[in-house]
């Protein structure tokens, strides 16, 4: 039997389930019949239920209603301004949030020891022209190649050629052999 462990009665939930006639365990009527308190309080309890049945709320009257509107108004506007005013205040939270994280980065970032920058110049970045074999190389054969649509071609086999020579077919590397030895061959009569 579930009773209140202090005085060996019904709990306050069992006695409502009573007053308002909820089916309720055998062993809680058998207690309810054989307890003069805990039938007292159910007694008390149905009493108070009726009454608050019976009981009908006051009217506010017609001033309540003929500006329940207007004040209805006043207070959802009050309520989206202080939503809005919380939502500035969050927005604002995060800005200085963001700013402080970034301000104590860039302090950080300012502190740490650097070191110098080398000077960069043409001269410090690029060889010199005559000691760069492949602008030498691509200086003399456009010296050597006069028609520009051998230099597109010999250019698009070479190239070809040095990324996988597998992939140019018979006829193509018979073809860049044929223009390089005609190349070498100008090359030749114009040195000597």
């Amino acid at each position: 039997m579930s009773k209140d462990g202090r005085n060996n009665h019904l709990s306050p939930e069992i006695l409502l389930d009573f007053a308002e006639s909820t089916p309720v365990d055998a062993s809680w009527t058998e207690h309810l019949s054989g307890c003069e308190p805990c039938s007292a309080r159910v007694r008390e309890l149905q009493r108070a239920l009726t009454d608050a049945r019976e009981l009908v709320p006051p009217s506010p009257g017609k001033a309540y209603w003929a500006d329940f509107g207007s004040r209805l108004r006043t207070e959802i506007a009050a309520e989206s301004e202080m939503r809005k005013s919380r939502s500035r205040r969050r927005w604002w939270a995060i800005a200085a949030g963001v700013s402080l994280a970034l301000a104590g980065w860039l302090a950080w970032e300012a502190s740490r020891p650097t070191a110098p920058m080398p000077e960069m110049s043409a001269e410090t970045l690029l060889p010199p022209a005559e000691q760069d074999q492949e602008f030498q190389f691509l200086l003399s054969f456009a010296e050597i190649v006069q028609n520009p649509e051998d230099i597109e071609e010999t250019l698009y086999l070479v190239t070809y050629a040095a990324a996988d020579p597998s992939q140019l077919t018979a006829e193509e590397q018979e073809q860049l052999r044929e223009k390089l030895e005609n190349l070498l061959k100008v090359g030749e009569n114009e040195k000597s």
